[in-house]
């Protein structure tokens, strides 16, 4: 099993130590290419770049599974061992091997962190927190009775489109859903509880106010995209407001906000004509989480591949 720390700053510099192959050697090693012992040492030779590489895109998506994404770039190295030509290709092999290394992984981060809707194909990031997924941006899909922030399309873009609740309850693409209170309040506890998931939640920019230092620590990126009512929009920058599927016996609706000057990631009561941002969630039901298990097994070694059938099925 490959550690989940592999990617830490301490276990890279050990690869770094690791004495390099002279160009005869890595020669002799490339003529014999489909040999796996010539392959573990080629790929031993050069963990260390593939390390970085892979490193550098995990960082961007916070929940990537490290030893996976490390499996997908050694894999793809392995594929340019097998792929390059010793006389004919007009550069180094380790500039080759990484390009595979590169084009892999970000392959898998798209398939396994992006979702494409297919009403209008914007793309979006998702995060996976605790057992939850959600999208990591706010909903900018242009349903009639939505509307960018001031009636401008550039807040449209960064902060997503605002909508009255009516319009937010079937707004989600297929699959996707407007959170529940109970979902929100898992997120929410997830995140450390109220007083704190604000600070840990929003994104570590574009909040004009920014005194408790947002850290974004799961990946959620929640932005200041305001509110809008019939007569103007509100607090863009300062606050987030975020549509809930709950109603309330003494309000409306619920809706979820963090604001700039403060730590707290809190709920207050909303009305249903009033304009606040979408966060959709992922719908989970047993055939889907089914489905992702079989298409696991895809990036699983082959002699773990049934160990971990087993376990699936034993769900």
């Amino acid at each position: 099993m490959i550690d989940e720390h592999i990617l830490s700053e301490e276990m890279i510099a050990k690869y770094k130590d690791i004495p390099r192959l002279t160009k005869e050697e890595e020669r002799h090693l490339l003529e014999n290419k489909n040999d796996p012992a010539a392959q573990k040492k080629l790929v031993d030779a050069y963990m260390y770049y593939i390390l970085r590489v892979v490193r550098g895109h995990a960082r961007q998506q916070k929940d990537a599974h490290a030893p996976t994404l490390v499996e997908q770039g050694t894999n793809a190295f392995i594929n340019a061992i097998e792929h390059y030509e010793t006389r004919g290709h007009g550069f180094k092999f380790i500039s080759y091997a990484i390009m595979w290394v590169k084009q892999a992984t970000l392959k898998y981060i798209y398939e396994n962190h992006y979702f494409t809707d297919k009403r209008d194909r914007k793309m979006y990031r998702t995060v996976k927190i605790g057992e939850q997924v959600w999208m990591a941006q706010n909903l900018a899909y242009n349903a009639k009775g939505s509307k960018c922030y001031d009636d401008d399309e550039n807040n449209g873009i960064k902060y997503g489109r605002l909508y009255d609740w009516d319009t937010a309850m079937k707004s989600c693409p297929d699959g996707w859903h407007l959170p529940s209170m109970e979902e929100w309040q898992t997120l929410i506890d997830f995140a450390g509880g109220t007083k704190v998931a604000g600070k840990k939640l929003r994104a570590t920019d574009d909040w004009v106010y920014d005194e408790e230092k947002s850290t974004d620590d799961f990946g959620f990126a929640a932005l200041p995209g305001g509110w809008a009512d019939a007569w103007a929009s509100y607090y863009l920058g300062e606050g987030g407001f975020w549509h809930s599927s709950s109603t309330f016996p003494k309000a409306d609706i619920l809706v979820y906000t963090a604001m700039c000057r403060f730590s707290v990631f809190g709920v207050m009561n909303g009305v249903k004509n009033a304009m606040y941002s979408i966060r959709c969630i992922k719908n989970v039901n047993e055939e889907e989480t089914f489905k992702t298990a079989e298409l696991c097994l895809e990036f699983v070694p082959e002699n773990l591949k049934e160990e971990v059938k087993n376990a699936t099925e034993a769900k």
